[in-house]
């Protein structure tokens, strides 16, 4: 089993968009390393790069310390990493059984699919989450049958069905409900005794501060910052992600430069935009059609806007 994986120095375009332009991430055996960044900062692409499904177009990946190159998922199950995506990789037509061992499908000494086998080690990895499903799943139920939260389930049983030593949870926790984030932070906490490595990619602070043990912050497609996350707090985290803190500042009402800067700015459109509120924020804040925000002359994710005003709007 390897103990550690590097992502140094990485490039990936997409035509003539940069998602990645100096992309770093360490992580080690039992630890949980939280990726983080706003909406488009290059989170997904560096997974995607690790696991093999993107070819990097500059930088360079080490396992323990020796170059690696990762041509395609399968390279990149066999060295043992296994990631669970934002998109699922599911077929609706199959069954939960089909869905997770597809292609994988264990053998009888006839070299036919050992049909008892794949029931009970499915039956087994469905036991994980057992006590968490809304419906009565079992091997044999079809995936286009199930809810949104119990598809994530299989698509992370799914992954860790071949017993990967790293494994990249990217935004798994955003269809599950809170008794299912509980189950898989023990599951999370149950894989770093066993010597795994897990990646845990996040908007949802609270979840990052109480499973991970260090972080790693891409902004704009560049590492800004890493650590152990001990030593960091929330608003710093926020910063890093944004570069300052003018959004909040503006959600506010602390910058009447920024307010000034905004009607500027939307005053030069030809096409007045919806108004979008954060919260229970009073202020309106100028968006365009295609959902970015503009603060202060440039331009920032809805989500900054909307994770900000949870945050602490209330301290004022």
């Amino acid at each position: 089993m390897a103990e550690s994986l590097s992502a140094r120095n990485i490039v990936k375009h997409y035509g003539g968009v940069v998602a990645l332009s100096d992309g770093n991430l360490e992580v080690r055996a039992r630890e949980v390393v939280a990726l983080i960044g706003a909406n488009g900062s290059g989170k997904s692409t560096m997974s995607k790069v690790i696991n093999g499904v993107v070819v990097l177009d500059g930088g360079q990946l080490l396992l323990d310390g020796k170059p690696v190159n990762f041509s395609s998922p399968q390279t990149a199950r066999n060295m043992g990493i296994a990631t669970v995506f934002q998109e699922l990789s599911l077929i609706p037509q199959l069954t939960v059984a089909e869905n997770i061992w597809l292609t994988r499908e264990p053998l009888n000494s006839f070299g036919l699919v050992d049909r008892k086998t794949v029931q009970t080690r499915t039956s087994e990895l469905l036991a994980l989450f057992e006590g968490t499903f809304k419906t009565d799943l079992h091997p044999d139920a079809p995936v286009a049958s199930l809810p949104p939260d119990e598809k994530q389930i299989i698509e992370i049983l799914k992954a860790i069905s071949s017993d990967p030593w790293l494994v990249i949870l990217d935004e798994s926790t955003a269809s599950l409900d809170s008794r299912q984030v509980q189950r898989l932070f023990e599951l999370v906490a149950k894989w770093k005794e066993q010597g795994k490595a897990i990646v845990f990619v996040s908007h949802r602070m609270e979840e990052i501060f109480r499973i991970a043990d260090k972080f790693t912050v891409l902004r704009n497609g560049k590492m800004v910052g890493a650590g152990n996350i001990k030593d960091i707090n929330e608003k710093q985290l926020v910063k890093l992600m944004i570069e300052k803190e003018s959004v909040l500042g503006f959600l506010r009402g602390e910058s009447k430069t920024e307010e000034k800067e905004i009607k500027q700015v939307s005053s030069k459109r030809k096409t007045s935009p919806p108004n979008f509120y954060a919260g229970s924020v009073s202020r309106s804040v100028e968006a365009n059609w295609w959902g970015w925000v503009v603060c202060a002359g440039r331009v920032n994710g809805i989500f900054c806007c909307l994770y900000l005003a949870r945050l602490n709007i209330q301290e004022g």
